[in-house]
């Protein structure tokens, strides 16, 4: 059997000079900043002062990619071996390693890492498959929010409460309450479409990593398709693919319920920025927008072009909008909201409308369907001198909740309070 290792949490120390380095640097910053702002209001500017604003929020940025690579570390998914392997542990590495050579009929249709019938792949135990599926949260946005859920089939079938709840009090009318009760809802099919990834190595490395080859395909198959799949949880068209979130209709009126398919949107006011004088009411309508049910799992997502904005955006009070984390396992924070990078949304710019932020509860949001399958072919002769590992899995994806989440624009007219 084999177990997985979660890493060596001895990190404290790094840990604490890292979120002191970076509260540090934020002082720096803010200060350079409101000096910025008040030349700016004396009708002055400061190349000078502008660059060092730019090396400190760059700076800033490499250090909260430090603590997000120190919190990865923490929970490693390495693969260690155990005195006692099982029989399908042993067929599937020795496969790993060599290939199929003198495996016996029995071991070949046992019920643990069986060849997949009519191919020369073989199904890949539980825990490579959890394995990839758990280390996938971690480097994929979208995913590591999302509801996910897990099938055997082809996809999973969602039955969505739409309107009117089915519940309430019991009196002595309860069977005609039940009889009237004006239940709606919706049907959601969510099928899952196989993705693959091919990665490559020699054999002189596959010998001498032998102790360790499904910790190396875990990681090389992770970092083949985890930006793949978030890029289609976000803009996929739903053909041979997930449905991404952002593949709906927006608009700033109207109802935003399942039956509209649609997102309430927000505009920024400012093609490529932020209103200085009205960013924190235009942020603050975002919020105040969403139900309160929804409230406690949301958070912003955005790309670091929008975060360099945000991190200099002050309220009517000079306090800064955007707060440092101060706990490795706590993001840092927009008007008490965690904020979340991704680099997939677009980078504002002055020339046209960019959907680049989103304000919402992504659990409530998307609902992601894994099959629970790996299948793996070995392939020693199409890519020599490397050994190629063709790895596909299957997953799917679609929004199941349209009034949980906001998109933001950058460019138009802001709301008005």
């Amino acid at each position: 059997m084999k177990k997985i290792n979660y890493g060596d949490n001895n990190m404290n120390n790094e840990i604490m000079q890292t979120l002191n380095e970076l509260n540090n640097a934020f002082f720096e910053f803010k200060n350079a900043n409101d000096k910025r702002i008040a030349a700016l209001e004396e009708g002055k500017s400061d190349p000078m002062l502008d660059q060092k604003i730019k090396n400190i929020d760059t700076e800033i940025s490499n250090l909260e990619a430090k603590i997000k690579k120190l919190e990865l570390k923490r929970p490693d998914f390495a693969i260690e071996n155990c005195n006692e392997m099982d029989e399908k542990d042993r067929e599937f590495k020795s496969y790993l390693l060599s290939g199929i050579k003198n495996h016996t009929p029995e071991i070949i249709e046992s019920k643990s890492s069986v060849l997949l019938e009519n191919s020369n792949a073989y199904r890949a135990p539980a825990y490579i498959v959890d394995g990839i599926n758990t280390s996938l949260d971690s480097q994929s946005v979208i995913r590591k929010f999302a509801r996910k859920i897990k099938t055997t089939t082809a996809g999973a079938e969602i039955i969505l409460n739409t309107k009117n709840p089915d519940a309430g009090w019991l009196d002595n009318d309860s069977f005609k309450s039940l009889n009237e009760t004006n239940f709606e809802f919706a049907k959601v099919k969510i099928p899952v479409h196989e993705i693959f990834a091919r990665p490559k190595t020699t054999k002189s490395i596959i010998e001498d990593s032998a102790s360790n080859i499904e910790d190396w395909i875990i990681k090389a198959t992770v970092e083949q398709i985890s930006n793949l799949e978030n890029r289609a949880f976000l803009y996929g068209n739903g053909e041979n693919q997930p449905k991404g979130i952002m593949d709906y209709n927006t608009s700033l009126h109207g109802t935003f319920d399942f039956d509209s398919k649609t997102f309430q949107e927000f505009k920024t006011g400012v093609a490529g920025g932020f209103n200085p004088q009205n960013a924190i009411n235009d942020l603050l309508n975002v919020i105040l927008s969403l139900k309160p049910k929804y409230l406690s799992g949301a958070r912003w997502i955005m790309p670091r072009s929008v975060l360099s904005q945000i991190r200099q955006l002050r309220d009517h009070d000079g306090r800064y909008l955007w707060q440092p984390t101060g706990n490795i396992s706590e993001a840092s924070s927009l008007l008490g909201y965690p904020i979340e990078i991704c680099d997939d949304l677009p980078t504002p710019n002055q020339k046209e409308f960019t959907k680049s932020m989103l304000f919402g509860n992504i659990y409530e949001t998307y609902t992601i369907v894994d099959r629970d399958e790996v299948s793996i072919i070995r392939d020693p002769f199409s890519s020599k001198p490397f050994v190629e590992f063709y790895v596909t899995k299957r997953v799917g994806g679609d929004v199941t909740n349209f009034e949980s989440l906001k998109v933001i624009t950058f460019g138009g007219e802001s709301r008005k309070q």
